[in-house]
């Protein structure tokens, strides 16, 4: 794993702040999830002050609301219709790509997510990468599943932070219906790539 460094929190607030942002841009473009989890795993001390640091970091940035695109192991675990309605809680920040205008498609299968809280990472990664970071913890909801060209993909929505976790009986019954058809008519614009046909099968 890279070599994280501490993150010290001082009474200068500039050098506090930029010892946060830069664990960010460290987990954006320097550490393997597997290597994370593992350091995780063994206690290790670099790993968890990182993910402390990246935690204050984020609450920097802005937040953005919209549809992101995400290939996270954690998530994409989800690209099963009987999964339809459960909750999955990350235990790592979640990686994603914000969609703007086109479908930031790699043919591989992915999620698309209704972001709340992810934060915009602007100049914290380079051009052309992952744009967007869900704080490590984020819940999402699995709304359906669909096909774009040979991929899967689930339809998450990231859950309030407060604890709400609507039942699955009132999903059913109409919560979430709105949002989902937003997150299908999504996977209906041009592909920033390849092109990808559709075909929805969340029911």
């Amino acid at each position: 794993m890279a070599n994280l460094g501490n993150c010290p929190v001082t009474a200068d607030e500039a050098s506090t702040a930029t010892a946060q942002l830069a664990a960010v841009h460290v987990f954006m473009t320097a550490v393997d999830d597997t290597l994370l989890r593992t350091s995780l795993t063994d206690h290790d001390a670099t790993a968890a002050t990182m993910l402390r640091c990246l935690a204050s970091g984020l609450l920097r940035l802005p937040s953005r609301r919209g549809p992101a695109v995400s290939v996270a192991d954690e998530l994409t675990g989800a690209l099963d219709p009987l999964h339809v309605g459960t909750v999955r809680e990350s235990t790592l920040p979640i990686r994603a790509t914000a969609v703007e205008g086109t479908y930031p498609d790699s043919g591989a299968d992915h999620v698309l997510l209704w972001s709340e809280t992810g934060r915009v990472l602007g100049t914290l990664t380079g051009p052309g990468e992952q744009d967007t970071l869900f704080a490590r913890g984020s819940r999402f909801r699995v709304l359906g599943v669909a096909r774009r060209g040979t991929a899967s993909v689930g339809m998450l929505r990231e859950l309030p932070a407060d604890g709400t976790i609507p039942s699955r009986e009132k999903l059913t019954a109409g919560w979430d219906t709105a949002l989902l058809y937003r997150l299908r008519a999504v996977l209906d614009l041009p592909p920033a790539t390849t092109p990808g046909d559709v075909c929805d099968s969340s029911g």
